[in-house]
């Protein structure tokens, strides 16, 4: 949402100007649905970037019919002639198995729905919306980028631009992980970083033991994780996983946990076997005892020796079983 869309567009092969999309900064307030705001998400938002929330009232969709005719918008205009598009009988007997028909792949729905979005800023005529008699006097049609430039030249506005890095740091996800001897842990996973080898903090939590640190992540790619240097998350210090983490590089945060949750599920396959194999092993030692304690019984029988005795010849009884076999 802040970064510029004329690069974003050109990654799909779609040429624009910089008045085709023009937001490409943070507004003063976010309004959203309570599932959304209510959750830890928007906290980046807010603490870091000065961007205040604001919660719609439930069960009242009327009361916020822009952000539920969001829905009527995009898909309105797919429907007709996206392949696999989900019609209302999906999962109804005799109904077709829409995922059967699908043929795009992310980055031609990604290029689809970006024309869409164009089209829609720049060619969808607003009938219903109240414009204000200097708008129509000015001529500016409904349209929502020629209000959009009318509004920035007659309106005030508290639109912001912060660096991409700063905008992406607030808004990834944070958690806490904990500092050890191996490193950095974090779902299973060990980091380092320069700092921390610079401060010695594996050798401090070895000795002094484990502490937390704040952490934020791309579940997406679990590479590299960010350590906060202070309250704000807005300084933080990239980590990256070390070679006793070597095996899940390039990998998302659910790739990660569904190959721990395939070796656990393996292991668990093998607990019975192990058990019989336990059981199996423990028999045969003692067999193995009891052939060796009828054996020794059967050789003392024939031993006129006292204890002192047989330990006195050990070394000569060694060498002479050494020479025989």
């Amino acid at each position: 949402a802040t970064s510029p869309k004329v690069e974003y567009c050109q990654r799909f092969d779609i040429m624009i100007e910089d008045g085709d999309w023009p937001c490409a900064a943070l507004p003063d307030k976010i309004l959203g649905d309570r599932g959304e705001m209510a959750s830890r998400n928007p906290e980046g938002l807010v603490r870091a970037l000065w961007v205040g929330g604001e919660v719609a009232a439930p069960y009242r969709p009327d009361w916020k019919g822009i952000v539920e005719q969001r829905f009527h918008m995009i898909p309105a205009v797919l429907k007709p002639y996206v392949p696999g598009y989900v019609a209302p009988d999906f999962q109804e007997r005799g109904g077709r198995d829409y995922r059967l028909d699908g043929t795009l792949d992310l980055d031609d729905f990604t290029e689809i729905f970006l024309r869409c979005v164009l089209y829609y800023n720049n060619h969808h005529v607003l009938k219903d919306f109240p414009r204000p008699p200097e708008m129509v006097v000015d001529g500016v049609p409904p349209v929502p980028s020629e209000m959009w430039h009318w509004g920035i030249v007659r309106r005030s506005g508290l639109l912001r631009s912060y660096p991409p890095d700063r905008v992406r740091m607030s808004l990834l996800p944070s958690e806490e992980a904990t500092v050890t001897a191996q490193g950095i842990r974090f779902w299973g996973c060990f980091y380092s970083c320069s700092k921390a080898l610079e401060e010695h903090w594996f050798e401090r939590a070895r000795q002094k033991g484990k502490w937390k640190v704040r952490v934020s992540y791309d579940p997406r790619l679990m590479d590299d994780i960010y350590v906060h240097e202070d309250a704000f998350g807005t300084q933080y210090v990239s980590c990256s996983l070390t070679d006793a983490s070597a095996d899940y590089r390039g990998k998302s945060l659910w790739e990660i946990e569904q190959l721990r949750a395939e070796g656990r599920r393996q292991i668990a396959g093998r607990t019975h076997d192990q058990l019989e194999g336990r059981i199996n092993l423990t028999e045969s030692i003692k067999g193995t005892i009891a052939r060796a304690e009828k054996k020794t019984e059967a050789a003392r029988a024939f031993n006129t020796e006292s204890d002192s005795q047989r330990t006195k010849g050990v070394r000569k009884n060694r060498a002479a079983e050494k020479a025989a076999n």
